[in-house]
């Protein structure tokens, strides 16, 4: 599937899903914050507050017993990956392949989604989500974000790797969430990003 179809397909996939259930949507209260002349978007979501807390996954493996893993065991007696099929064809959006070395990946739609349209970039294969982020993924997620914003539809995409930046998959995944189409400024990185000058003395 080419990058512009996910990127149409991703709004009526989101209330297809809604629709049936396979897909849960807790509204939130946006905060806006100045510090240090940008301003920040705090959103407050007090559902969350009731979400159970979970033990740390294993981020370097995957399948491993139910007694030292988080996830709900499969007929196997193993940990379930949500992020590996069968997918739930509700929240599965498209599959993208890498030119370069053919990786593939999968779009899904976070099942539980605090923002209208989040979706996740998944590697199809088991990889770590405290490994870095590798060419071919920093590839995918920008076409998809070059791909959005042509649309008229910009994403804010983020990579928590790890337990310290709150990941609570092992699968390594990318999130994408869609930013107000109206906001010259963008997200607060971007504003923080054009303030800086860069020293490009004796490079052509």
């Amino acid at each position: 599937m080419l990058p512009r179809q996910i990127i149409s397909n991703i709004p009526q996939s989101y209330e297809d899903a809604l629709k049936a259930g396979d897909l849960f949507f807790f509204p939130s209260t946006v905060i806006k914050l100045v510090d240090s002349g940008v301003e920040f978007e705090i959103r407050v979501c007090p559902a969350l507050q009731k979400k159970p807390t979970l033990p740390s996954p294993h981020f370097d493996t995957v399948g491993l017993p139910v007694e030292s893993a988080v996830g709900a065991p499969d007929i196997k007696g193993r940990t379930f990956d949500p992020f590996s099929p069968p997918y739930n064809p509700n929240l599965h959006v498209g599959d993208l392949k890498d030119e370069e070395n053919q990786e593939e990946f999968v779009i899904l739609l976070n099942k539980f989604s605090v923002v209208p349209h989040h979706f996740l970039l998944v590697t199809k294969d088991f990889k770590s989500q405290t490994s870095p982020l590798l060419p071919s993924e920093l590839v995918q997620a920008y076409t998809l974000l070059f791909t959005a914003s042509r649309a008229g539809n910009p994403f804010f995409a983020f990579y928590n790797c790890g337990e310290n930046s709150g990941a609570s998959q092992p699968h390594k995944h990318i999130q994408f969430i869609p930013l107000d189409p109206e906001d010259p400024k963008g997200p607060p990185i971007e504003y923080l990003a054009s303030q800086v000058n860069l020293e490009t003395s004796g490079l052509l």
